[in-house]
């Protein structure tokens, strides 16, 4: 499942990030781009995460920009 989550280190702006695995309300999220490179994989709590689904940027003027 794709997901649009803010930018770990400039959270005014988001990136879409594909769901590798969960583990009860814990998801584990690799951002679009970064194919079979596990290095940058991170954690997140849904029940704290600013996670959307796709398309949610687009349609609340949210800029999508690939994390750094």
């Amino acid at each position: 499942m794709k997901l649009e989550v803010a930018n770990k280190h400039n959270t005014d702006t988001y990136w879409v990030a594909t769901t590798i695995t969960t583990c009860g309300q814990l998801l584990l999220l690799r951002y679009c781009g970064y194919e079979d490179d596990r290095r940058a994989d991170f954690w997140c709590d849904v029940m704290t995460a600013d996670l959307h689904p796709v398309g949610w940027c687009t349609q609340n003027g949210k800029a999508l920009m690939p994390p750094d």
